[in-house]
């Protein structure tokens, strides 16, 4: 059984500007140095776009739910990261949301999202709109 002799730590791909000296199918080795930082994120199935750019329902206290306008900036995976919208411990609509309307009222479920930090209180939340009758 041949081995490889590539080193087990993690790959990402990169792109590098076209050049003669590296040809298709050439391996590099290099180091990769970034910063850190927190922020506050949400799962990008949560968002909505319009005309009127992204958005997310955010659910009130007496569980109906409002849509707020949002300011995205970095993506990581299917994270989104958020520089203006709800305050953090909002309960936000990360699964279902583009069949929801304002005013909508929803039973919350909690759904833990990967890679999410808890914040003060309880964050990242899943709501399922009820039944209406």
């Amino acid at each position: 059984m041949a081995r490889s002799r590539l080193p087990p730590k993690p790959r990402k791909p990169i792109s590098l500007e076209p050049s003669s000296a590296i040809g298709s199918g050439v391996f590099l080795n290099g180091v990769a140095n970034g910063s850190t930082r927190r922020v506050s994120a949400l799962p990008a199935a949560g968002i909505l776009y319009d005309k009127d750019g992204a958005s997310v329902f955010v659910m009130r206290p007496d569980n109906s739910v409002t849509k707020q306008k949002i300011t995205i900036g970095s993506r990581n995976g299917d994270m989104v990261e958020l520089l203006t919208g709800p305050a953090v411990g909002s309960w936000i609509v990360t699964a279902g949301a583009s069949f929801l309307a304002e005013n909508e009222k929803i039973a919350p479920t909690r759904t833990p999202v990967r890679g999410a930090v808890p914040a003060a209180r309880p964050t990242p939340t899943v709501a399922a709109p009820q039944n209406k009758k």
